[in-house]
């Protein structure tokens, strides 16, 4: 292979090896994908039983192939074919000849809300007026491909396992929206799953099943988000910035001995420039300590205004919440229930909140809520008074700050993750893992002492109102080079705005 780009360099310069290395790579990527879904770059939206000129027809031909040449990847369908799930698939779209019907206009709507850009390309029969009321762009066949390299947005794409209720998860999905409440486009990919849209925050985004499709399209910024989703991103040739979202040292979910720990441990290692980046100072610490990687940081926010923050009255029966997947051993479940097993149940009661696993046998619970949608669980912590979190291994721990955003106490044993923002005594009660009787003491005193909750309400709400998403979001933009974009784009805008001002016939106009 290094004997055939060498020789095509020398005899056939530069043109001709990129153009064969370009489709060399395609080929490579798209090796026995032919029956499925392709994520691409472009797709060509046309009426082709409307008979135009076979002058525009070429022209429309040529510019594909341009495209293609210059590495994009083009599709071309009909538009009485079209279909709304097509929208997340490509970048952006390129109508022409085609009638103002309603299966186009909601097309065009749900492009638009996705951030992507759509082009008209005016013909013979069509009079500009009639895009006058559109938020389009109308563009002469002539000029397509350099308008499309100069206008189609950067994408960001979040690689994931899949979407299944996590902390993790939802971080990612909020990363996501903040993108694109900020004017990007954003695709995630998931490991296993189903093709769809992810519907958070008030917004849909496509979802795209890498088990049943794969990728051709150009990337802008692709974001790997747990370990075993790096391989994906290293090998993609088409990304131009590549990122990994570390949200714990994955390495120890794994006992000593099992091939997956060393696997883990390897993604923070990866080949090619990857930049790292967490929401967690503890992972920012052992990144540069243990692999010598330096990671920006930006820390974990919370949809406070989801919350009602109410004074608990602790009267009554007491309700204990106790959260966590039972069925992994750093979240530490059986000791919180050895506490709860021995309180006296007239004056207190157990409910439990695991994404995953279903509460053993011999756990003693009240009610069980059992994958409670995001949505949902604002209400789960304004029923219960105490929070018993007892996780050994975090990273960053929503659950506290949850509870505190909703008035309610926090008994917890401390860990890297939690530092960040638990103080004991002052928004918390810590106490030692192991320690079932200081546990024990810590809901006690939480119960009997008035002083005492006044002053960990008090300090738990001004501790959540801090990690409000609203202030933080800025920081999570300066983690994806949003300012960075947003200056090469000035420099865009004014190279084309001088263009417009020498040659008026080659400018791209917003009708």
């Amino acid at each position: 292979m290094i004997k055939k780009a060498y020789n095509a360099l020398k005899t056939e310069g530069l043109g001709a090896f990129v153009r064969k290395s370009g489709r060399y790579f395609k080929r490579k990527w798209l090796k026995n994908r032919k029956d499925r879904a392709v994520y691409k770059d472009i797709l060509f939206i046309g009426n082709y039983q409307k008979a135009v000129s076979d002058l525009w027809q070429c022209e429309i031909a040529r510019q594909k192939r341009k495209l293609e040449t210059c590495w994009y990847f083009v599709d071309e369908t009909d538009y009485r074919e079209l279909k709304v799930e097509q929208a997340g698939w490509y970048r952006a779209f390129v109508v022409f000849g085609c009638p103002d019907t309603d299966q186009m206009q909601e097309f065009v709507k749900t492009v638009k809300e996705l951030n992507k850009t759509v082009f008209y390309v005016g013909d013979e029969g069509m009079e500009e007026k009639d895009f006058r009321k559109k938020d389009v762009r109308v563009i002469p066949a002539g000029h397509l491909t350099e308008s499309l390299k100069r206008e189609i947005k950067g994408n960001y794409v979040f690689v994931l396992p899949g979407l299944q209720i996590s902390g993790g998860v939802k971080v990612v999905l909020k990363h996501a929206s903040i993108l694109r409440k900020a004017g990007k486009e954003v695709v995630i990919f998931v490991l296993s799953g189903s093709h769809g849209w992810c519907r958070f925050d008030g917004i849909k985004i496509p979802v795209i099943n890498l088990e049943n499709a794969c990728i051709a399209g150009k990337i802008g910024h692709m974001i790997a988000t747990m370990w075993t989703t790096v391989k994906t991103v290293e090998d993609y040739p088409y990304a131009e910035k590549k990122y990994y979202l570390v949200q714990n040292l994955e390495t120890d979910f794994y006992k000593e001995g099992d091939p997956l720990r060393g696997k883990a441990d390897r993604s923070y290692t990866p080949e090619g420039d990857i930049r790292f980046l967490t929401i967690s100072k503890w992972c920012q610490s052992w990144l540069k300590e243990k692999y010598g990687q330096d990671a920006l940081y930006a820390p974990n926010g919370l949809e406070v205004g989801n919350f009602v923050c109410r004074k608990r009255k602790m009267e009554g029966k007491i309700r204990i919440l106790i959260e966590g997947d039972c069925a992994v051993d750093y979240k530490n479940v059986d000791e919180a229930f050895e506490v709860t097993n021995s309180l006296d149940k007239a004056i207190y009661e157990v409910w439990y909140m695991s994404y995953n696993a279903q509460p053993k046998q011999w756990y003693q619970v009240d009610r069980f809520c059992h994958r409670i949608p995001y949505d949902q669980v604002p209400e789960i912590y304004g029923e219960c008074d105490i929070l018993l979190k007892t996780s050994l291994l975090e990273s960053f721990s929503y659950p506290p700050l949850e509870m505190m955003a909703s008035g309610g106490y926090v008994v917890a044993i401390p860990n890297d993750g939690n530092r960040e923002y638990l103080e004991d005594g002052k928004n918390c009660l810590f106490y030692s893992p192991g320690d079932l009787e200081g546990a024990r003491g810590a809901i006690e005193k939480i119960r009997t002492r008035k002083e005492l909750q006044d002053n960990l309400y008090e300090n738990g709400r001004i501790t959540a109102q801090k990690r409000n998403w609203h202030i933080i979001e800025e920081k999570i933009l300066l983690l994806y080079d949003i300012e960075e974009e947003k200056k090469a784009r000035n420099t865009i805008d004014r190279t084309e705005a001088m263009e417009t001002a020498d040659k008026e016939d080659t400018s791209v106009r917003e009708v």
